[in-house]
């Protein structure tokens, strides 16, 4: 387990995680298909929130002009996608 690392999101995104589980919750207990749509649509939502931040993160270091961040980044990324 030394090789995981727990996601630090922002409040907002935060929120939006808190609240896509309970829509799960609410569909995995009824199995209304509306409840099912409900969960998927914010679900889609919650996706897009989390790249904008990933954008908007890679976006700020591109933008630093800071080579040894940059750097560092890309190779912690590296490690982890292997």
């Amino acid at each position: 387990m030394l090789g995981i690392r727990k996601k630090a999101y922002l409040k907002n995104i935060r929120q939006m995680l808190s609240r896509k589980s309970i829509y799960w919750k609410r569909w995995r207990s009824t199995k209304d298909p509306g409840h099912q749509q409900a969960y998927k649509a914010y679900s889609v939502k919650c996706s897009k929130a989390i790249k904008a931040y990933y954008r908007d993160l890679e976006t700020a270091l591109v933008q630093s002009d800071n080579l040894g961040t940059f750097t560092a980044t890309l190779m912690a990324n590296c490690l982890d996608e292997n």
